[in-house]
């Protein structure tokens, strides 16, 4: 039997275009790269989301990378899970 999430991941159309459009440019590092695609691989509104032990399979990165990414986004949004403080926070993230 499963556990509950505690978490959830539910991304918005708009969200999910400017993940994909910052995970595509050439000079985003390789760290905001593996965070847009654990917030993409997550995300329960746009199909079946894979589970965090697949994302640290597939994406290659640790567990609590994972954790960590999916508890930045839900206590402040994606500027937040991305670049994990405000102040490097970069203003053209800005999803209308």
């Amino acid at each position: 039997m499963g556990r509950n999430k505690k978490y959830i991941i539910s991304l918005t159309d708009a969200e999910v275009r400017k993940l994909e459009s910052v995970k595509r440019k050439k000079t985003t590092t390789k760290t905001i790269k593996c965070r847009c695609q654990i917030l993409l691989d997550l995300d329960e509104a746009h199909g079946k989301p894979s589970t965090q032990q697949q994302c640290v399979k597939t994406i290659g990165v640790y567990y609590a990378t994972v954790y960590n990414v999916i508890k930045y986004y839900v206590d402040g949004g994606i500027e937040r899970a991305l670049y994990k403080y405000a102040s490097m926070a970069k203003n053209d993230f800005i999803v209308s």
